[in-house]
């Protein structure tokens, strides 16, 4: 009997070492894993001007009752979504790009985050810098991003209104004051222009439009098309009178010549609701359909819509009213649903959200444990557990259900 109870106490030590075992790494990985900290406002402001105040700056804000907590962790960067209520749905870790850390000791971020309205949102302009202080875990710094809502995005805890902090510490502890780490200089007044990436969806940092290109109603930098490069101005269809010669350049046609030559009779010219192909014929254009998503043909975006790619949609509500939809696709590009597609049509909002939530809560556990193994379990350790939970079970079998 006493054996017995020799080999159960030896049984019971065993479990809790590894009880202890497991809690001691799992302290250590918290040490590099964050979500926001509740205890602030946790908002963000987009700048539309020099002072920060006219036109009224954007909001971005970090802490949604619809939308999991971001997540920050100091290899996998950033992940998860926040609403700016000019801007939409931003991902930090969009496909293809992301937010990470540059140098996890210091907090110093890199990368990009994509808006569903203004497109890439650049966390490391040349001259400027954001960073998450490793001590508090405050961001500082500016970040950018293009088109019509766009701006330099102000992250500066010494005002509540611009003030995002999370629990996320750097491993070895110490760190820096709040906008001392990286080139950007800081401050409380936007950037100059000068430093500006105009084209914030091509590589690199233009300041200036580049060559060739113009700007869309997106913010983005878009290639000028000009089918008659040899004469003044960018001419984006074959002018009205002219053809293409054999050298690619612009002439004007004879006016005894045939101008659409696969129409019966004589046509001096293009008649009208006739454009000429790049075979030279002339054919009735087809109505360009600038929302291949909605129903019908549009010419135009209609009201209360945006156009992006081909598709239009709905522009920023507010996130109590837009369910929280997936984004991704090439580039980190939006995909957004729209309501009326999926389950949004069959079940009542609340409940989507509830689900929705639910699901995401579950991804980011799963990606957590799969970051510990990753990091914190090494095959030696984690062949000794093998080993002593077999032993636990032996001894278990030989001695408690011994018929």
């Amino acid at each position: 009997m006493s054996q017995k109870t020799s080999l159960i106490k030896i049984t019971s030590s065993l479990i809790l070492g590894l009880v202890f075992s497991i809690f001691f790494i799992a302290q250590n990985v918290s040490a590099s894993t964050g979500y926001i900290d509740t205890s602030v406002t946790n908002q963000a402001k987009v700048c539309h001007d020099a002072a920060c105040t006219t036109p009224t700056p954007g909001i971005i804000n970090f802490e949604l009752s619809v939308e999991p907590s971001i997540v920050i962790d100091s290899v996998t960067g950033i992940s998860g979504r926040v609403w700016g209520n000019e801007l939409g749905w931003i991902t930090m870790n969009p496909a293809g790009a992301g937010v990470r850390f540059a140098d996890p000791d210091s907090g110093l971020l890199t990368g990009k985050a994509w808006s569903q309205v203004s497109g890439w949102v650049n966390f490391a302009v040349t001259g400027q810098s954001v960073t998450i202080d490793p001590s508090t875990g405050e961001f500082f710094g500016w970040a950018w991003t293009g088109g019509p809502y766009g701006g330099w995005i102000k992250f500066d805890c010494a005002s509540s209104s611009t003030c995002v902090k999370t629990t996320w510490r750097a491993e070895t502890g110490g760190g820096v004051s709040g906008g001392t780490t990286g080139t950007g200089t800081g401050g409380t007044t936007p950037p100059s222009s000068t430093s500006k990436d105009i084209c914030s969806n091509l590589d690199g940092v233009q300041e200036t439009i580049p060559s060739g290109y113009t700007v869309n109603d997106a913010g983005q930098c878009i290639k000028i098309i000009d089918e008659c490069p040899n004469l003044p101005g960018s001419q984006n269809t074959l002018p009205k009178g002219y053809e293409i010669n054999n050298i690619g350049a612009c002439v004007t046609r004879s006016p005894s010549e045939d101008s659409c030559r696969n129409i019966d009779g004589v046509q001096k010219e293009i008649p009208e609701d006739y454009t000429v192909n790049e075979r030279g014929d002339c054919v009735k254009p087809a109505a360009e359909d600038l929302c291949a998503n909605l129903l019908d043909i549009q010419v135009s975006a209609p009201q209360g819509f945006y156009e992006q790619s081909g598709n239009c949609f709905s522009l920023p509500k507010s996130p109590d009213t837009i369910p929280p939809t997936q984004t991704g696709g090439d580039n980190g590009a939006s995909g957004v649903n729209q309501g009326g597609n999926g389950m949004n049509s069959f079940v009542p909002s609340f409940l989507s959200n509830f689900i929705n939530h639910t699901i995401t809560s579950i991804q980011n556990i799963i990606s957590s444990i799969n970051n510990f193994i990753e990091q914190h379990i090494t095959w030696p350790i984690f062949l000794i557990w093998i080993l002593l939970l077999l032993l636990v079970l032996y001894l278990l079998k030989r001695f408690l259900f011994k018929i």
